[in-house]
């Protein structure tokens, strides 16, 4: 299995309404790549014969402050036997139903048993409610080696928490 790390910083200025973030590249190093890499090694292979995607979402702190820095990431594993396009979309929803884009939706190319891994430091917005955040990724399998993929084995998503806790 091979995989890449993607990093990013995202807090900033609103991008629709009850949408905050903004996405700014930054390198990412050290113990963020290492605890992803090490998390995609150690990943559960597919339950079932029709999975092709295996998605992760991963919250790398337990409680974060308003106005804080949560460190946050997902990945996708290509499991099948053949090139995949997937995209790939991760985000939160705070306690209060706000909506945050961790990444943009991402179309990624990844051969059999290849995988792709996105870590971002992410501001906790001043308007988000104290309460569990959900971390959501969301995989969708667009393409086939250039054929549409089959409907029974195009989705999979996971989910992480963390507490949003009032800021000091």
């Amino acid at each position: 299995m091979s995989a890449s790390v993607q990093g990013v910083f995202a807090g900033g200025a609103p991008l629709a309404p009850r949408t905050e973030g903004g996405i700014v590249p930054r390198t990412v190093r050290g113990a963020v790549q290492l605890a992803f890499a090490f998390l995609l090694a150690g990943a559960e292979a597919p339950v079932a014969a029709s999975d092709v995607i295996d998605v992760t979402a991963k919250a790398l702190r337990e409680t974060v402050s308003v106005g804080g820095v949560a460190e946050l990431g997902s990945g996708v594993t290509n499991a099948s036997d053949t090139t995949l396009s997937v995209l790939l979309d991760t985000y939160v929803v705070y306690a209060d139903g706000l909506r945050q884009q961790v990444f943009p939706p991402t179309l990624h190319t990844l051969a059999p048993g290849e995988s792709v891994v996105q870590v971002a430091f992410v501001l906790v917005p001043r308007g988000a409610g104290p309460g569990t955040a959900i971390l959501r990724a969301d995989g969708r399998v667009t393409g086939v080696e250039g054929d549409p993929p089959p409907a029974a084995c195009r989705f999979d998503s996971d989910t992480d928490t963390f507490e949003v806790v009032p800021a000091p």
